[in-house]
């Protein structure tokens, strides 16, 4: 098979897509857990159906894996380090409290002296959750480029 660049990279940013859609579908389907606070879905797969699902995706991805290789693209390695990925996201937390704020909520509508103090010490407390996240764990080295 032979493809152009252009043809190589729609095919990646296709499959990839495609990966990271499945990878959601299936979070979804898996019980809930800890790891969210407002899951889209409720879990109603029963155990077989996430077997076959699991089965059938894995399969789907091995078929992207060799098509790739044949045209000479295969799929590419990781750029980003997870733990600078959570930094990023630390930081967009921040701001969205940022957003959160009693100033800023004013917008849509009064907020009486006692909400608003109330409000800026739960905020306080989530940033100083943040914060201790943060300073706990190591930040990650960039890669040099040489």
């Amino acid at each position: 098979m032979r493809l152009n660049n252009n043809h190589k990279h729609h095919l990646t940013a296709v499959f990839r897509h495609l990966d990271q859609m499945f990878a959601e579908a299936i979070d979804n389907l898996e019980p809930l857990d800890q790891r969210r606070l407002f899951p889209p879905c409720f879990p109603d797969a029963s155990n077989t159906q996430l077997q076959d699902i699991n089965e059938s995706i894995s399969q789907l991805r091995d078929e992207i894996r060799r098509l790739m290789i044949e045209v000479g693209s295969p799929p590419p390695q990781p750029e980003v380090s997870g733990l600078h990925a959570f930094f990023v996201t630390l930081c967009f937390a921040k701001i969205d409290l940022f957003d959160l704020e009693p100033k800023q909520l004013s917008a849509f509508g009064e907020i009486d002296d006692e909400t608003s103090s109330k409000m800026e010490c739960h905020l306080e407390k989530l940033r100083n959750i943040l914060d201790q996240l943060s300073q706990r764990l190591t930040r990650p080295t960039p890669p040099t480029t040489a």
